[in-house]
């Protein structure tokens, strides 16, 4: 059974279609990933899908209902991470937790819910203002976990968050479709999605170009690249598929990859850009190579 469907689904800004005629279906239980470049429309088609904003043309069906004109009823029924969530940092993971919901959360189901996506009970109870951006988008996730949505709309979940935080993210993920939730996430990284989705979709500039089933979950190609060098190249490491992030230090570039082939390619990049290249190592990611947060206020050190 279907819980969500399009047809010609469409919306234009400035008379440019940023979805473009698009027809999609997702099934009941299924982790749906929606991969494409910044500007393909995929947090657009997510506002679509939780009508937040009004289609342009064609339809869409969610739940059984019209997500524009009964957006409050669909309101009660799905959650929605986006990309970015205003935190108030004067007030604590307790209080965030209790007013995104209209219900009542004692403090077992509170407990639980922090325990669901990894933050400890003496870290929710601090002001947001000291957790790192890790941390932050975990209670970003759980504020839209605690009312057991039956659908999930997750844009750049991984965002901010290290290989822990993102194994934690699947493991919820995969909780959620087994307890019979849908789940469709977006993110510019196949890679990831990969690892947890059952079919995913790619989105360029508004179109839907294909749709293909993930036969088995990717294994984890996460790893560290560090590179001894002469000099620091001019070129952009971070523009490289599937490079989360390259930082400097002590005359070395590390590179966070996140699969294989971006290891090779940031190596023959920085080749390629004229710098010597004396040495070069690749291991796991450990807790050693977070590049940690620059505001002295933020103590918990979890991502």
């Amino acid at each position: 059974m279907s819980v969500l469907e399009t047809n010609d689904l469409t919306k234009r800004y400035g008379g440019r279609p940023v979805v473009d005629a698009l027809d999609l279906t997702v099934e009941r239980g299924e982790v749906f990933g929606l991969v494409g470049p910044t500007a393909a429309g995929k947090s657009t088609l997510l506002d679509l899908l939780a009508g937040s904003v009004r289609p342009s043309g064609g339809s869409a069906t969610v739940l059984g209902l019209d997500p524009w004109h009964d957006r409050n009823q669909l309101h009660e029924r799905v959650g929605y991470l986006r990309e970015t969530v205003d935190l108030d940092g004067t007030r604590s993971g307790w209080e965030h937790l209790r007013t995104a919901t209209d219900r009542t959360i004692d403090d077992a189901a509170a407990t639980a819910t922090f325990d669901r996506v990894g933050i400890a009970p003496d870290v929710a109870a601090r002001p947001v203002r000291t957790y790192s951006a890790g941390t932050a988008r975990r209670l970003s996730l759980a504020m839209f976990l605690v009312d057991d949505p039956d659908l999930l709309l997750l844009d750049a979940p991984t965002a901010g968050l290290y290989r822990s935080g993102r194994l934690r993210l699947e493991a919820v993920v995969e909780d959620a479709a087994n307890e019979g939730s849908t789940v469709v996430v977006a993110s510019r990284r196949p890679a990831i999605l990969e690892r947890f989705a059952d079919r995913v979709a790619m989105l360029e500039t508004g179109d839907l170009v294909d749709v293909r089933r993930v036969d088995g979950r990717t294994v984890d190609d996460e790893a560290i690249v560090r590179l001894r060098v002469d000099r620091v190249p001019s070129v952009d490491l971070e523009a490289i598929p599937g490079v989360e992030s390259v930082i400097e230090q002590s005359g070395e570039l590390v590179a966070r990859v996140s699969d294989a082939d971006a290891k090779a390619t940031v190596v023959l990049e920085v080749a390629h850009a004229g710098a010597a290249i004396h040495d070069l190592a690749v291991a796991a990611p450990d807790d050693s190579d977070r590049q940690r947060p620059t505001d002295s206020r933020t103590t918990d050190g979890e991502r």
